[in-house]
């Protein structure tokens, strides 16, 4: 990317997309915008910020783990097995 003002309003573009529909999908941030990263970015550029992401992956996963535990387990299963 050579940083020229079009260039860089592309990709903030394209990665606040990837993060909308990710969003709303819930995984895969990289693969959604790396999609558009390559029509930008070298290929060995869009490869390095997938360790980021994976990053980001791994502490949406641990807040989900905290939500897990917070969740009332008697009212789900009067919910699924209702008596």
């Amino acid at each position: 990317m050579d940083g020229t003002i079009v260039n860089v309003a592309v990709y903030l573009t394209a990665t606040f997309a990837a993060a909308l529909v990710t969003g709303v999908a819930g995984f895969a941030f990289g693969l959604v915008a790396a999609v558009v990263w390559l029509h930008i970015l070298t290929p060995l550029q869009t490869a390095t910020s997938f360790p980021a992401d994976a990053v980001f992956e791994v502490r949406k996963a641990a807040s989900l783990d905290r939500l897990g535990r917070a969740q009332d387990r008697g009212a789900i299963f009067r919910l699924l097995l209702p008596l």
